[in-house]
């Protein structure tokens, strides 16, 4: 991405059983930045997934058409990226029209 010069904060969360990782950063005129942040595995702070609970979203619409148009491998990608083990994909009824 492209940024104007100055400070900046990154914060990467993946799901709520994570701790947040947080990185700062000061962008120069001219020069490029590279950030490399790794998710420690099995930093579950909240301890939900020893005790038979999973996180989940349960009210997604996948597709609205147009920009927001998406496949299931990438609702997959997202719910992993979210740490999400449950995702319940609606189907969007938007001004009485279904989206395919």
């Amino acid at each position: 991405m492209n940024l104007p010069a100055g400070k900046f904060e990154v914060e990467i969360l993946r799901g709520f059983e994570e701790p947040m990782l947080r990185s700062a950063f000061t962008m120069e005129t001219g020069k490029a930045y590279e950030m490399s942040l790794a998710v420690p595995a099995h930093r579950h702070w909240t301890g939900f997934a020893d005790e038979n609970w999973v996180s989940g979203d349960l009210h997604v619409h996948m597709n609205y058409g147009g920009t927001y148009r998406n496949t299931p491998e990438r609702l997959v990608e997202q719910a992993e990226a979210e740490n999400l083990q449950l995702v319940n994909n609606l189907i969007v009824n938007k001004e009485q029209r279904f989206q395919t």
